[in-house]
């Protein structure tokens, strides 16, 4: 059985379905189930949990008018919005979204119900909190990172508050790319913007 972050909103006479608080990579792998009855939501199989509407946090990496694309250290999922624009968003931006994971055409998406503008800090207590979410594959202990290289200190050195330009780690770490693509699947890195990391504190 898969435990679950959650959150939840009741009113009298209603129960919305919980929130569950899961990666990006556990939206993309896991099955996606269709449903027929008329109140019977479409929903992600997690084993004995149906989970249809997720909470996520992460950076803006793309948008257009109607849909953004966000980056939680473990994936990228685009978010849709089809009764509002996205105006005030920008890449760069780190978004707590609330909504439902849909699938069209075998690519998934969410569409939001709630998103609004986080922190770096609730990034890292997102990350703690979704830690004991068993995905269906794992990356083996011996392919983690020991930044034996000093990799994330060399890019907190340099960081100016804007990110760290993935180009300018390489030259200085020649052999680093592998390295550099882990720490971001682990979340020890983020992607504030294309091409641009930044250490998660």
């Amino acid at each position: 059985m898969i435990s679950l972050s959650q959150e939840g909103a009741s009113s009298v006479g209603f129960k919305r379905a919980t929130a569950y608080k899961v990666p990006v990579k556990s939206i993309l792998e896991s099955e996606y189930i269709r449903t027929e009855g008329e109140f019977s939501p479409n929903y992600l199989n997690f084993g004995e949990m149906q989970v249809s509407r997720v909470n996520l946090i992460g950076v803006v990496v793309a948008k257009s008018d109607d849909s953004f694309m966000i980056d939680d250290g473990t994936g990228r999922i685009s978010a849709r919005v089809f009764e509002q624009r996205v105006e005030d968003i920008q890449i760069g931006d780190i978004l707590m979204v609330i909504g439902k994971p849909r699938e069209f055409n075998n690519e998934r998406y969410i569409v939001p119900e709630i998103f609004r503008k986080s922190s770096e800090k609730w990034m890292r207590v997102r990350k703690l909190e979704t830690k004991s979410i068993v995905l269906p594959e794992k990356i083996e202990v011996e392919d983690v990172v020991s930044d034996d290289k000093g990799l994330l200190s060399y890019i907190k050195s340099i960081d100016k508050g804007k990110g760290v330009a993935v180009e300018e780690i390489i030259k200085k770490f020649p052999d680093s790319e592998k390295e550099i693509e882990t720490l971001l699947k682990e979340g020890d890195l983020f992607e504030n913007m294309p091409g641009k990391v930044k250490v998660l504190e």
